[in-house]
């Protein structure tokens, strides 16, 4: 407690004496601003690139995520639930962040990739948690983040028309202006696919070749944003998904039915004083989603809302030091049948960051930062940092040792029958080295590799299982380790013809390694659905106005039992475009094609779950810039 309260003390006292430093005469300040150096943080955000965000407009964000960034996302099929396990931990110890938002439901921890279209964002990028912790608690293994950017262009039109296999039809259209001081965006969405596609069925006797039933996905999305040179900004995302369940192998069709409703919306004022970097945000998410199932008479609605307001000042003070704190308040509850109550939970936090970066040693930067969360008046784990950044001329290492927290969600303690209001919260522990090296950087050409090692141990892992009463109910029994490494390396050519070369490599072994219950059968196996390897192999090359990609992906065995007993064998998947743009003064017209799947694999991504085969898309875009 008291060196919670001594790091707290010290970072606020540091902000004070940055407000401070705008008394001294204005040369000084001047001389400051120039002097200093912002912090460099690229290491702890790995960005998909414009390129592969304007080739995934019309598909989901899990689709551009387990192709181009070595993450598992577990795929319940064609246009179904999608969930993104970063290191192994699982979907609710992962947060997707919306422009400094968590988005994860309140009630299971999650969210459904599948509800949110790539066209939506402008920017997408996969987070280490000691930067995701400064928007929320949670990302143990870390986060996916997106964000929207205010238009440049005077004047931008873009219409994207796309027709597929198995009855698929994507529409998208864009309109985005910039007079100077003002700036809005409007985009609509709408995404329809049969999912009609052929499989084998192992499941029975010399595994015959079905069609897919009971798989229509119909989703309706829109975007719009409106900014104002005085810093002001609206920004607003809807979707409507309204979803057929197919059946599982093992099962009949009995019509599973799903209609999910994402509604965000977030103000926020951006203002500079006296060298304070100033930033207030409303934010407010719905979410409804209900689930039918007519053969067993299910129908059963649920809602959650968050509503979160925050305020960020930051600034660099004298020529080395620079400071961050964050205010937020969280409010969330829900409303379910399944639920003992309407239940409510408020979260109140404080982030601080102060980085060293000494004027005689720019190649390093000292960082210690902190996170302290109320939640319903009671104070949640205590959470530092210790950052070491170096950065040399073609090397740039960071070595992190952090603490993070997972408070139990709203079903976890308030499900009925089967809550425990009295679960703590998991609690853990990483330490993570990270580097990133030019081998060779020359004449319009880039060779990077970038390494990751990490150790992670999670405590008080919250577990649901079979209790005396004949329900299942959540507790603190297991303790988890997730170790491993991400390696990548890029090359890059830019000369008559452009050429990308991405490989990826990712290694991650999650093992329960101690568990309170004796009769626990996973003591010592590998965490269910968290696959040891997983590779990546993408091409891009471009010739004048002809681009061709390529894409392949390696996904390793995931054990689908606690015990390891059965688990699902590894798969690899290969994607492939080609395009061609016709560029006409302000207009720009591109043709495409796609074949995903190309090699026709047949695999299952979760168990007894059958996945798309291979499927054609074609497609049209029309762009009109004004700049």
């Amino acid at each position: 407690m008291i060196w919670r309260g001594l790091s707290i003390l010290l970072l606020v006292v540091c902000g004070l004496q940055a407000i401070a430093q705008d008394s001294i005469r204005k040369q000084t300040i001047d001389t400051v601003s120039i002097s200093s150096t912002p912090i460099e943080r690229d290491l702890q955000q790995q960005p998909i690139t414009p390129e592969l965000i304007k080739m995934n407009l019309s598909g989901s964000l899990s689709n551009i995520t387990s192709r181009n960034t070595g993450i598992y996302i577990k795929n319940y099929g064609a246009s179904n639930l999608a969930t993104i396990s970063l290191r192994g931990l699982g979907a609710d110890k992962t947060q997707v962040i919306w422009n400094g938002m968590k988005l994860n439901s309140a009630m299971n921890g999650t969210i459904d990739l599948q509800t949110l279209p790539v066209a939506l964002f402008d920017n997408i990028g996969v987070s280490d948690a000691s930067r995701s912790v400064e928007v929320t608690a949670g990302s143990l293994g870390g986060a996916l983040e997106v964000s929207s950017e205010r238009p440049k262009e005077r004047l931008g039109i873009m219409f994207n028309q796309e027709v597929g296999s198995f009855g698929t039809y994507n529409t998208i259209f864009k309109i985005q202006t910039n007079t100077g001081k003002w700036a809005q965006k409007l985009g609509l969405l709408f995404r329809h696919a049969d999912n009609d596609y052929k499989y084998k069925n192992v499941a029975l006797a010399r595994s015959p070749e079905m069609t897919l039933t009971n798989s229509r996905l119909r989703q309706y999305g829109g975007v719009y944003e409106l900014y104002h040179s005085s810093g002001f900004s609206y920004k607003s995302i809807t979707t409507y998904s309204d979803r057929q369940i197919p059946p599982t192998m093992l099962t009949l069709d009995n019509k599973e039915r799903q209609k999910d409703w994402l509604s965000l919306h977030q103000l926020q004022l951006e203002r500079k004083v006296k060298g304070h970097q100033l930033i207030a945000q409303a934010a407010y998410k719905y979410d409804n989603i209900w689930y039918t199932n007519p053969l067993i008479e299910i129908d059963a609605p649920s809602t959650t809302h968050t509503l979160n307001l925050t305020f960020t000042a930051s600034k660099t003070f004298h020529p080395a030091w620079r400071y961050t704190l964050r205010a937020d308040h969280t409010s969330q509850w829900a409303e379910s049948e399944g639920l003992e109550k309407n239940p409510y939970q408020h979260i109140t936090g404080l982030f601080g960051r102060l980085s060293f970066n000494p004027v005689k040693a720019k190649w390093l930067t000292l960082t210690y930062q902190m996170r302290q969360d109320v939640i319903d008046d009671k104070f949640a784990p205590y959470l530092p940092a210790f950052i070491v950044n170096t950065r040399f001329k073609t090397w740039t290492s960071e070595l992190t040792i952090e603490r993070n927290y997972r408070y139990p969600t709203l079903n976890d303690r308030y499900w009925n029958p089967g809550g425990n209001p009295d679960l703590q919260a998991e609690l853990g522990m990483n330490l993570q080295w990270r580097n990133s090296i030019d081998l060779y950087n020359k004449n319009n050409l880039l060779l990077n590799l970038s390494s990751t090692a990490y150790y992670m141990l999670v405590n008080n892992w919250i577990i649901w299982q079979p209790s005396q009463f004949g329900y299942w109910t959540p507790q603190n029994i297991k303790k988890v380790r997730s170790t491993g490494v991400e390696n990548k390396l890029t090359f890059e050519m830019k000369r008559v013809i452009d050429l990308k070369l991405t490989a990826i490599y990712h290694y991650n072994n999650a093992t329960n390694i101690s568990t309170d219950n004796p009769n626990d059968v996973s003591e010592g196996k590998h965490l269910i659905y968290a696959p040891e390897h997983i590779f990546n192999l993408n091409m891009y090359l471009r010739w004048k106005y002809v681009y061709f990609f390529y894409s392949q992906n390696y996904t390793g065995l995931r054990y689908a039992t606690s015990d390891n007993s059965q688990a699902l064998d590894p798969y690899t998947t290969g994607d492939v475009r080609i395009g061609g743009i016709i560029p006409v003064k302000d207009h720009e017209i591109e043709l495409y094609l796609s074949v995903t799947n190309i090699w026709n694999e047949d695999y299952q991504n979760l168990a007894w779950r059958s996945m798309p085969s291979r499927a054609f898309l074609g497609g049209i875009t029309y762009k009109f810039v004004k700049r």
